[in-house]
C-alpha cells in the first residue's frame, strides 16, 4: 500500500513543487485529450469601421471547449451583444462532430 499523503498550506509556491503540479496536468491532459489537436476559436463584434466593441476567445480540441475571454465594451453592454456572441460561439461548436463540451470560462469584467 502508498504511503498516506500530508497536506500543508502555503502562502507562497516554491518553484519545484509548481513544476511538479505544471507536469502532471500536462501528461494527464495530453493522455486525456488530443492537446496537439488545439484550434483556436474566436468571435468578434465589430462595428461597420472594423472597431472591436466586444468579442470571446477560446478554443477546442478533442470534445473539450475552452472560452478564455469575454468582453463587450461599456457602450455597448445591457443590449444583448455578450448574449450574441455567445450564440454565435455555440453555434459554431454545434458544427464540430461530436460537439465539444465547453469547459472553462474566465470572466473579469464584461
Amino acid at each position: 500500500m502508498p504511503e498516506k499523503p500530508f497536506l500543508s498550506v502555503h502562502d507562497a509556491v516554491q518553484a519545484e513543487d509548481a513544476r511538479v503540479i505544471d507536469q502532471g496536468l500536462d501528461d494527464s491532459n495530453a493522455a486525456a485529450a488530443p492537446i496537439h489537436d488545439v484550434r483556436a476559436l474566436a468571435c468578434f463584434a465589430r462595428l461597420e469601421a472594423g472597431t472591436v466593441v466586444g468579442g470571446a476567445i477560446g478554443r477546442t480540441w478533442g470534445e473539450c471547449c475552452e472560452l478564455q475571454r469575454l468582453w463587450v465594451h461599456p457602450t455597448h453592454r445591457r443590449a444583448g451583444l455578450g448574449t450574441r456572441v455567445m450564440g454565435r460561439i455555440y453555434g459554431e461548436l454545434l458544427c464540430i462532430s461530436p460537439p465539444p463540451l465547453l469547459a472553462t470560462m474566465k470572466i473579469f469584467a464584461a
